[in-house]
């Protein structure tokens, strides 16, 4: 097995063994939009682990901070909840292609740092990539007091800060979040006279490497004509 490979395949079982609580994706409710329950149900919970040999983590004038990982490994693994036990490994053009990068939570765990700054929780809020260096660029905001189960283990050791420059780390990236199917009658030049918005749970479809709605495009379009009798359709990230 690869290095990168065995790296990864020890960190989801250190993963694993600490984390056997999941939750479902949690939803709150936009003004004048709805927000569909329950329609991911029935779906296994999946996390995603990138692993880079260094990187850098440095604040910027906002703010926010601009995390750099450098030589990348050239896949991201993806891991369910471990009642479903699946695992694989998604190509990474095709996983930065097909994640849904609406805000993520994440945490950035540091292989050979101090235990006291080893160990950040995220929300990813923009990416910028270099196939040609193996190069991840994220634009993130520490998160405090965050509540999520599948990264309950990392939010459990997490640090104030870690240092601005960093040997081996590994980013743990949360589930694929939500996009909104928006929905309307299109009579005039403009895409539509009425608009609503349905805001639902995207899943990670394991053949295609892609977060996209956990159900079929007909569901989707059927809530939309019971709710505003819309004939037209288009979905959102």
């Amino acid at each position: 097995m690869p290095g990168y490979k065995r790296h990864i395949a020890l960190a989801m079982l250190l993963f694993f063994a600490a984390s056997i609580a999941v939750s479902a994706q949690n939803d709150t409710s936009i003004s004048e939009n709805v927000t569909l329950e329950n329609e991911s149900a029935g779906w296994p919970s999946f996390s995603f682990v990138q692993e880079a040999a260094n990187g850098t983590f440095a604040k910027n004038a906002d703010g926010n901070y601009t995390l750099t990982l450098y030589h990348v490994v050239p896949y991201t693994m993806y891991y369910s909840d471990p009642l479903e036990q699946i695992a694989g490994f998604a190509p990474m053009e095709s996983f930065l292609y097909g994640f849904n990068w609406n805000y993520p939570n994440a945490a950035l765990s540091l292989v050979d740092a101090e235990e006291d700054n080893d160990t950040v929780i995220l929300a990813i809020t923009s990416l910028r990539c270099d196939n040609h260096t193996g190069t991840l660029i994220y634009t993130a905001k520490i998160l405090e007091d965050l509540v999520n189960d599948r990264l309950s283990y990392h939010i459990s050791r997490a640090d104030v800060g870690i240092p601005e420059e960093f040997g081996r780390a590994a980013l743990f990236i949360d589930d694929c979040g939500y996009g909104f199917w928006i929905c309307g009658t299109k009579k005039t030049k403009k895409w539509c006279t009425h608009c609503g918005k349905l805001k639902c749970n995207c899943c990670w479809h394991v053949g295609q490497f892609y977060c996209k709605p956990c159900k079929s495009d007909s569901y989707y379009k059927t809530e939309c004509r019971e709710m505003w009798g819309g004939s037209v359709w288009r979905f959102q990230m």
